[in-house]
């Protein structure tokens, strides 16, 4: 008989499924965690709960049991702690932030501070543009070379 598992069941199932179900973790603090994967980052990353230390032994594990239940039922549901349902703490394109920043910066009582700002928005901008993949290079690197410029 074929063990289909063995196709699929290689220790590395986070790469079709998207994480790793619930463990309990016992020692001096008591915990759940899971490993899930973050989209922004592309890496699976690590969420733990904490169980009460004031709980009895018979309390910890009803509770634990409890949390594994659930996070086992949302994740297969498609359930991320990594991916925000709220729209406002999602994900922005930056050229969207310069906007927002511009209209604030439109706001300010001095014109001369007005164009000094909208100057190095436009430089960061052109800055951005000449590179010729913005998006892999870091943005404390793209910060600092237009603070020197």
């Amino acid at each position: 008989m074929l063990n289909i598992c063995s196709k699929f069941c290689n220790g590395n199932s986070s790469n079709i499924v998207g994480y790793t179900p619930p463990t309990l973790h016992k020692g001096v603090r008591w915990f759940v965690d899971f490993t899930s994967l973050a989209p922004a980052r592309g890496l699976m990353r690590r969420k733990g709960y904490y169980i009460k230390d004031s709980f009895s032994v018979s309390e910890k594990k009803r509770r634990a049991s409890e949390i594994m239940d659930v996070l086992t039922k949302q994740l297969a549901q498609g359930w991320n702690p990594w991916v925000t349902d709220d729209e406002t703490r999602g994900f922005v394109y930056f050229d969207n932030c310069l906007e927002r920043y511009l209209d604030y910066v439109d706001r300010m009582d001095r014109k001369k501070t007005r164009q000094s700002y909208r100057s190095r928005v436009n430089i960061l901008r052109e800055f951005i543009t000449s590179q010729v993949n913005p998006s892999s290079m870091p943005i404390n690197l793209i910060l600092a070379s237009v603070m020197t410029s």
